[in-house]
């Protein structure tokens, strides 16, 4: 269980607490266990809009999977004490993730910009510890299927065939999203969304532009990259999402990197 530790100053934004905390209770809620924890440099803290918030003046123990957010201030900001800039400083030393609103930053010192950019920061995050699949589960909760194109590209393919409204659809996508390593027959299919076989296919393509087939392949890719990122070999990473060898995960890999484009936009 991993530890977010929020540094609440004065003049503190309340959205860019409350949106990035949001996120992470939420992600705690469906199974991506994470602690919040509330810092300052006294017991109560006057926010720009005036509301005082409450936080303790001592910090946890941090390890260096932790992460450090510092939500964005008004204008009229005070500075942080030195003692503060040393305990930021030094848990990204020893390896951790120190994470802000307002500026620029590379490496694990992470920011953002924009009155609401905390939460596409969070899910960020969210991602890059947990994978894309992680970050999309935890959008839909908070913001249902009709989210912007952008941030809804920049999460997870489980995001991108979602502004439909047709209930029946969104029922496969759900028991794909929940069993995409499996093998689904399109009976299991057509039961869920209380259709014939036969029209499973053709419904399915004309609320996201994909088979059935395709859209469960494009999770299973999104979900091998990220094991491959974390040093997960091809082997591993072909067993854990359901492709029956390696073969078929090089190939759909090459293809991504194709000029023709990710196969999760294609439709067989």
């Amino acid at each position: 269980m991993s530890l977010v530790v929020f540094l609440l100053m004065p003049q503190v934004h309340l959205l860019d607490v409350a949106g990035p905390a949001l996120v992470f209770s939420t992600a705690d809620d469906l199974g991506y266990p994470h602690t919040l924890a509330y810092v300052a440099e006294a017991s109560l803290v006057l926010s720009a809009q005036g509301l005082a918030l409450q936080a303790q003046t001592g910090w946890p123990r941090l390890a260096s999977g932790d992460l450090i957010i510092v939500p964005g201030r008004g204008g009229q900001a005070p500075p942080i004490s030195r003692e503060t800039l040393r305990r930021l400083r030094g848990h990204h030393a020893a390896g951790g993730t120190v994470a802000g609103e307002y500026g620029g930053a590379d490496g694990r010192a992470v920011t953002t910009a924009g009155v609401a950019g905390g939460i596409d920061l969070a899910l960020h995050l969210l991602g890059v510890r947990h994978g894309p699949y992680a970050a999309g589960r935890v959008a839909r909760a908070l913001l249902g299927p009709a989210l912007g194109e952008g941030t809804a590209a920049r999460l997870s393919p489980m995001l991108r065939p979602r502004s439909h409204m047709d209930e029946s659809v969104h029922r496969i996508q759900d028991l794909i999203e929940s069993r995409f390593t499996e093998r689904l027959p399109l009976r299991l299919l057509a039961k869920a969304a209380g259709c014939s076989e036969r029209t499973v296919t053709r419904l399915f393509r004309q609320a996201t532009g994909l088979t059935p087939l395709a859209y469960q392949t494009s999770l299973r890719l999104e979900r091998a990259e990220h094991l491959l990122r974390r040093g997960a070999t091809t082997e591993v990473a072909a067993r854990e999402v359901g492709f029956g060898d390696t073969r078929t995960l090089r190939r759909l890999r090459a293809r991504a990197a194709s000029p023709e484009g990710n196969p999760s936009r294609r439709n067989t």
